[in-house]
């Protein structure tokens, strides 16, 4: 075979770096495939194979470019805020009113420290049974301001006669939690009693207690009460009748309430 030098400048002054570059490219090519002779014509098919494969990534990399300019970029925020949209979007069947997004969107508004709701209080969401309360606040639960565990009333009640005082004293505190990360880097977590009004007074050794009326109790007295939030299907005069008239002040006192219409479709068809 005849040995060809390839030539290592061009007279042309546009492209030259590039030719040189794919001349290399084409050398080593050869080098590693046939050894360091070579005709004419293979060096010219090496050329041609390295310039078909800079283009084809050439192609590529301007399509994920242009890919990733139709992409939205989210600040944590943003991000957060489309998950909760897509959580929504994701129960089967969901029925709403604009009545109903108007609330839930007011809610997510307070849960970033915007809106007109009262971020130094908590939240109540009264309505009848099926209008979505504890899906929302199960869906809120993991936010940018203040993370909450969601426990029922009756949950709460029946550890508390198996239990004991122990369980009254967790509950009227932020519950210390271990991996911040999880939770928008905060340290503790606050409290959701959902669906109060559903428990019953219970007796731990004799000793009977209306355990969630101690609890609001205790939240009111270390006024954190943009950490206590409640879900109940009772009305006021419900409310007053079930745990009286000083802890359904102390509710309303604590929190922003939020009625969900009586004429509202039930999210559980």
């Amino acid at each position: 075979m005849q040995k060809i030098l390839p030539q290592t400048q061009r007279e042309e002054p546009n492209g030259i770096e590039y030719e040189e570059s794919v001349q290399l490219e084409a050398i080593d090519l050869i080098k590693s495939v046939i050894g360091s002779e070579y005709t004419k014509e293979e060096f010219a098919l090496a050329c041609e194979a390295i310039i078909a494969s800079n283009e084809a990534l050439k192609r590529e990399r301007d399509y994920w470019n242009g890919i990733n300019n139709q992409v939205k970029h989210y600040t944590p925020v943003e991000a957060w805020k489309e998950e909760i949209r897509n959580k929504f979007r994701s129960i089967p069947n969901l029925q709403t009113s604009e009545e109903w997004k108007s609330k839930v969107s007011e809610i997510m508004k307070y849960f970033i420290g915007e809106g007109t709701l009262d971020k130094n209080k908590g939240l109540l969401l009264i309505g009848e049974v099926g209008c979505g309360k504890t899906t929302i606040m199960n869906i809120f639960k993991h936010n940018p301001k203040n993370c909450y565990a969601v426990k029922s009333s009756r949950e709460i009640a029946s550890l508390y006669a198996s239990e004991g005082h122990g369980v009254v004293s967790k509950y009227s505190k932020p519950l210390v939690q271990t991996f911040p990360e999880m939770f928008w880097g905060q340290t503790s977590l606050g409290l959701c009693l959902d669906d109060m009004g559903t428990e019953s007074i219970k007796k731990n050794y004799g000793n009977g207690l209306n355990v969630v009326e101690e609890l609001v109790l205790n939240w009111y007295d270390s006024r954190k009460f943009n950490m206590l939030h409640a879900t109940t299907n009772l009305g006021y005069d419900d409310l007053k009748e079930a745990y009286g008239v000083r802890v359904v002040d102390r509710l309303t006192e604590m929190m922003n309430v939020i009625k969900f219409s009586a004429k509202e479709t039930s999210k559980r068809k």
